[in-house]
């Protein structure tokens, strides 16, 4: 029986090791636990969940770490956050689904902005006239007095 006890005693301090083990954060756990908890607003004040001064938010910095320690993704982290305080915790609205409307709806609405300002500009600088406001042709009476009118104004402007 004394055999047993140590042999359960040496198997449990081996699944503790390797758990031990599977917890110690690395650079790249470290780093996505990082860029998940810099994507997530605090539900404990108004800050970013990576400023916020608050002591709870500080345990929920370390469960993010310890969790991404585990193997836990960036997404998985973000969304455990999500699942539990709200989708509002989300500091850039997901890509896809609704929140994809939230992406692509600013830069839409800054080019249809650019593209009426460009217009607007072009036509107060006197772009090109269009054929409607060039008005019907002239005849060539007609042309002849234009021209002999610019001849008269010309010499009125030498003199």
């Amino acid at each position: 029986m004394h055999a047993i006890t140590r042999g359960a005693l040496a198997l449990a301090a081996a699944l503790c090791a390797s758990t031990l083990a599977a917890q110690v954060p690395t650079p790249e756990t470290e780093r996505i636990a990082v860029e998940a908890i810099a994507e997530l607003k605090s539900p404990f004040g108004p800050h970013m969940l990576d400023m916020c001064p608050n002591e709870q938010a500080d345990e929920l910095r370390q469960k993010l770490h310890m969790a991404a320690a585990r193997g836990a993704g960036k997404e998985q982290l973000i969304g455990l956050v999500v699942s539990q305080y709200g989708e509002n915790m989300r500091a850039l609205p997901e890509r896809r689904g609704f929140g994809l409307w939230a992406w692509l709806l600013p830069p839409a609405g800054l080019a249809a902005g650019a593209a009426f300002l460009w217009g607007r500009l072009r036509q107060m600088r006197g772009g090109a006239p269009s054929l409607a406001a060039a008005g019907p042709a002239l005849s060539a009476d007609e042309q002849a007095s234009l021209n002999d009118a610019l001849r008269d104004l010309e010499r009125e402007d030498d003199e």
